[in-house]
Parts: C-alpha cells; structure tokens; sequence
C-alpha cells in the first residue's frame, strides 16, 4: 500500500484523498489547487481553501445530476441511494 499518489489527471488522487494519502498532481484535474494536494501548477481561478468534505460533497453531490434507474427522470442522490440500499 502507497503512502502517496503521484498523478496528471487521474481520478486514483482523488480516491488517495478519501484515505489521508499525499496527493502530487502534475495537471490540474477537479480535486487539485483547493489546498489539498501538492499541485505543481496553480489554478487562478481555484482561489479558496476547501475542506476534505466540502469538496467530496461539490464533487459527488452538488455538481453531478443523478437519473432514477426506475423512471428515467432527474433525481436527487438520496434516492438514487435508497434505489441501491434496497436492491
């Protein structure tokens, strides 16, 4: 098992975050330049420090749009949860 990840643009940093790893990015994909990680270039428009939570919360539930695998429609993630604790 890794102590740290050394990435470009994979989603293995984000997912290193999620178990306390050192996350060295070397690109700029969606979880770097928030004062997580150790980026090697600087997003200017990533300008405050976000928290762990607050970026798993940005990435898994504000941003993405979730589709009920029954009706077809838009829902939120909570039902999608629900759909998958009971199946």
């Amino acid at each position: 098992i890794a102590d740290e990840i050394h990435t470009i643009t994979s989603t293995s940093g984000f997912d290193a975050l999620l178990r306390a790893k050192k996350v060295f990015t070397y690109g700029m994909p969606f979880y770097a330049g928030w004062g997580l990680t150790k980026d090697k270039y600087k997003c200017e428009r990533r300008t405050k420090k976000l928290s762990l939570e607050e970026l798993v919360a940005g990435a898994l539930i504000a941003y993405p749009r979730y589709i009920n695998p029954k009706t077809k429609t838009l829902c939120e993630i909570e039902v999608c949860l629900d759909i998958m604790l009971n199946l």
